[in-house]
């Protein structure tokens, strides 16, 4: 039940809302540091080539808060993101 809260619940979608806004303002001009520092505070490394193209077909030439939050959720998704014991 832990699980279906984390994904469906109101706590973390609160908090990437919060997210995406921080990452519109700090990189929001320029979607391509966007994915690269993103995914660098998130993950510590740098996306692979085939994630770096998914986010910026995601985020597309005029990045939004909806395009950042999504790709918000999909880095949170990731198993290299989440701890499970």
């Amino acid at each position: 039940s832990q699980v279906l809260e984390l994904t469906n619940g109101n706590t973390l979608g609160k908090k990437l809302k919060a997210g995406a806004r921080y990452w519109m303002q700090r990189e929001g001009k320029m979607p391509t540091r966007l994915v690269s520092q993103l995914y660098l505070e998130a993950l510590g490394r740098a996306p692979s080539r085939e994630e770096a193209r998914i986010a910026s077909v995601l985020l597309g030439q005029s990045v939004d808060l909806q395009g950042i939050e999504d790709l918000l959720w999909i880095v949170t998704m990731l198993p290299d993101f989440q701890l499970i014991r």
